[in-house]
């Protein structure tokens, strides 16, 4: 998620000006776009809090993102970028929000701290080698076709998940 997804909203500026056409105003909606969707995932997650459903809404999330990143691939106009945007917001703190609660409710107490220690690693390492890879690829291939790319791969690994580890939905 965070190489295949979280990196490549570096190239959201780039997606702005050469696939929508749009400006300053309009990156900044999408970035707030994500944002707004982020929030609303927070308000289900608080929520929901007392279910035992975090493996249920962890796997929704990591099917959707990849599904939204590939329809905002195919998306040219603004207004509905802004919706889908919404989605990967909601999708992306889905999944990162939820594997960091299961993580760290599976984790004895005296080992919490190094457990989350590796969790910050790896997730913000893995961010820079994203963009890293993004932007190469977009050099090559063009922004539509790297995202594409990406949100088939992510749809690969979610469909693994899905697949080979389904005690993670109960």
């Amino acid at each position: 998620m965070n190489v295949f997804c979280f990196g490549l909203l570096n190239l959201l500026p780039a997606w702005v000006t050469d696939v929508l056409h749009g400006d300053e105003i309009t990156n900044g909606l999408l970035f707030s776009a994500r944002g707004l969707g982020a929030l609303i995932c927070a308000l289900i997650l608080a929520s929901l809090v007392k279910f035992k459903i975090r493996g249920k809404l962890w796997i929704t999330g990591f099917l959707v993102t990849p599904v939204a990143l590939f329809i905002l691939t195919l998306v040219r106009w603004i207004p509905l970028s802004l919706i889908i945007m919404v989605v990967i917001g909601w999708s992306m703190m889905m999944t990162t929000n939820n594997a960091n609660a299961m993580i760290q409710s599976e984790v004895p107490n005296a080992l919490r701290g190094r457990v989350t220690s590796f969790i910050v690693l790896v997730f913000n390492g893995a961010i820079p080698i994203g963009a890293l890879l993004g932007g190469v690829a977009v050099e090559y291939v063009g922004a539509p076709l790297t995202i594409m790319v990406s949100a088939l791969i992510l749809l690969f690994f979610a469909l693994v998940a899905w697949f080979y580890f389904p005690d993670i939905r109960r």
